[in-house]
């Protein structure tokens, strides 16, 4: 942006020069005015590794919308109210409160700002269904639904206990941070502010109900976790009774984001950026290799597990040092991609007890 200082980091161009190299130092950057009338909040998060969430002020005239609030904790509300008033607004004034996702470091303090203003909590209709279905969800319920998935991806009696150990913490967490939502934005729906118009478009993949939202006028685009600049979002299948195919809902959305290519970027994490086309390049040949590699895996190995075909991936770090956590979201990342190849006919279940994948001859 004129008279802004810009840094190319990777195969993006940073908006803002203080967020990556705030980014890269392990800090949290200041609150900064990114496009007249939005504002970009560091939020933290810091039991998280992305350690801090963007929550956007968008204020125009009496109106001021937040999107993605961030998660719930004193310090995440005193960052919050102090880049408030960096912006020159009270979190009281705030006139709706929009998410691109229900985890709790986007959809955190919805609830305690929405106590605090009287604003609108809107969220797309998937994402109002499973947090009403969580909040609902009796412990037992939940835990049998998590036993399932850990069958199904075949996850081993070690890893099985240290999952459960895990899921129960973070489901606890999760709970404390829900918040069900006042309406549903579908895909094309307009939230006015002020002068302005956001689109909310909606991009499964990283969840099923993700939305992205995007300022025509502004050329904004606030992405949430759909994309980011140097992270690739998780996508996975978290879940043994869904039936769908979050990758190629993922790689679908991703490719309608090229019509804002020309946009700045406005991520929930890192940094905003231009290049929105070469980083959409850089994230669908991420997911291209990762298929191809599980493919040789299955073509060289024979019929595998989940497990079996994500032990035998090469990640970041070797399966071995992997954290319970990252463990986890390898798990749900390698049932995603065995969805999408079921559903290009390239892979099929072979056997069962536990469920085994080969590849279609």
């Amino acid at each position: 942006m004129p008279g802004r200082s810009t840094a190319r980091v990777a195969d993006v161009v940073a908006v803002d020069a203080a967020q990556p190299d705030a980014w890269l130092r392990g800090d949290r950057p200041p609150t900064v005015e990114l496009s007249p009338g939005v504002w970009a909040v560091p939020v933290p998060c810091e039991m998280f590794p992305v350690r801090f969430t963007y929550a956007y002020l968008v204020v125009d005239g009496s109106d001021a919308v937040v999107i993605d609030p961030g998660l719930d904790t004193p310090a995440g509300m005193d960052a919050l109210r102090a880049g408030a008033a960096d912006a020159g607004l009270d979190l009281g004034n705030l006139t709706r409160i929009l998410v691109t996702h229900y985890h709790p470091d986007h959809l955190g303090m919805a609830a305690r700002l929405r106590d605090l203003s009287g604003a609108r909590v809107s969220v797309h209709a998937s994402e109002g269904a499973f947090l009403a279905d969580m909040i609902d969800r009796p412990p037992e319920v939940a835990a049998e639904s998590e036993m399932r998935w850990l069958v199904a991806v075949d996850a081993g009696p070690d890893l099985v206990r240290a999952l459960r150990e895990q899921s129960h913490a973070v489901g606890a967490l999760l709970r404390v941070q829900l918040c069900l939502p006042d309406d549903h934005l579908r895909d094309g729906d307009i939230v006015a502010v002020g002068s302005r118009r956001l689109v909310a478009v909606h991009t499964p993949g990283h969840t099923s109900g993700h939305l992205c939202f995007v300022d025509p006028e502004a050329k904004l685009l606030f992405t949430g976790d759909h994309i980011l600049p140097t992270i690739n979002p998780n996508v996975g299948l978290h879940r043994a009774s869904d039936d769908g195919d979050p990758l190629g809902d993922y790689l679908v959305a991703l490719e309608r984001l090229r019509a804002f290519a020309d946009h700045v970027v406005l991520p929930g994490h890192e940094y905003a950026f231009t290049g929105l086309g070469d980083r959409i390049d850089a994230l669908r040949g991420h997911q291209t290799v990762r298929s191809e590699a599980l493919t040789s895996v299955l073509r060289q190995r024979g019929p595998c597990s989940v497990s079996q075909a994500a032990a035998a991936l090469t990640w970041s770090r070797s399966w071995e040092a992997m954290s319970v956590a990252d463990r986890h979201l390898a798990l749900a990342t390698v049932f995603a991609h065995v969805r999408r190849l079921e559903a290009r006919g390239l892979v099929a279940v072979v056997s069962t007890d536990p469920t085994r994948y080969g590849l279609v001859s």
